[in-house]
């Protein structure tokens, strides 16, 4: 349907209603009807919008209600009311309603919604921190101002997951293994990481990686007697013996009374912050924290 869409092919809406009411379809589908609908304005959107928000995806969800706030803000804003005071609501609706609140529904009346919740930021759900304290920022309200400790809770594993993999300037698997087996052994092997360390670590890692170098890990250059020079990862230094790697994984040993000079040894990683959102940051920190490998 989306080629369709990039084709300027319109699908016919009785065609998308078919999908959109189809339990067996797949979601990604329903949500492609959906989109559908909406860009042909159709008379029954909004009530196949109030359809969907009593199936049990959540992504589909999410979508009804930010296709209901272009087609009716009113609705759209009872919608996100409702999900905030809502205990069971899964947390992912909630940090799309209270995007919506400062964004597409920004008003008074949503501006006073958030309010309420700002003023007893503590008490709120930690997964919900950086959410309000962005809608803050872009309504220009009170609110602690978004921090990397908002990113602790929140994340999305599988958002964290293409991040690791697939981030052309973070680059993590260039550095790290993971559960699957993919990725470098420069830095440490990963797949256990979110059971041997708490998220607490995790971010402190990420944000300042100069504080936290994992033992036998981290960049190192030597300069010899003779005036040549070794650099690498510093793996260890035993009985004399400096073990460094390079890139290939490929070991060379130092005899420590052959060396001149030797730098301290350093993070190649450079702050997360430099590179990510703070977003971003939590679906990593959420993805790492799922990696429990035994």
């Amino acid at each position: 349907m989306s080629l369709a869409r990039s084709l300027s092919v319109q699908i016919p809406g009785e065609a998308l209603i078919a999908v959109a009411q189809n339990d067996f379809s797949l979601p990604k589908l329903r949500v492609e009807a959906l989109r559908g609908l909406s860009a042909q304005n159709h008379p029954e959107l909004e009530s196949h919008l109030t359809t969907a928000f009593k199936v049990p995806e959540v992504e589909l969800r999410i979508v009804a209600l930010d296709l209901l706030s272009q087609k009716n803000k009113e609705a759209a804003f009872e919608v996100t009311k409702f999900l905030l005071r809502n205990e069971k609501a899964p947390l992912a609706e909630k940090q799309a309603a209270i995007s919506l609140l400062a964004r597409a529904l920004a008003s008074p009346k949503s501006d006073e919604l958030l309010n309420t919740y700002l003023s007893k930021f503590k008490s709120i759900p930690t997964g919900l921190h950086l959410d309000f304290a962005e809608a803050a920022v872009v309504r220009n309200l009170k609110a602690p101002s978004p921090n990397f400790v908002h990113t602790l809770h929140g994340g999305n594993v599988e958002r964290g997951a293409a991040l690791f993999v697939n981030h052309l300037a973070a680059q993590c698997v260039r550095c790290h293994k993971i559960k699957n087996g993919k990725g470098s052994d420069i830095g440490p092997n990963l797949k256990s990481i979110g059971r041997q360390k708490d998220r607490a670590y995790l971010l402190e890692a990420l944000a300042e990686p100069q504080k936290v170098i994992a033992k036998g890990y981290g960049a190192i250059s030597l300069t010899l007697n003779d005036g040549s020079t070794v650099a690498g990862s510093y793996r260890s230094e035993k009985n004399g013996i400096i073990e460094i790697r390079d890139a290939n994984n490929k070991a060379t040993k130092v005899k420590a009374t052959d060396v001149k000079e030797r730098s301290e040894v350093i993070s190649t990683m450079p702050p997360i912050g430099l590179i990510l959102t703070k977003r971003e940051v939590r679906d990593l920190i959420e993805y790492l924290a799922s990696l429990k490998a035994k």
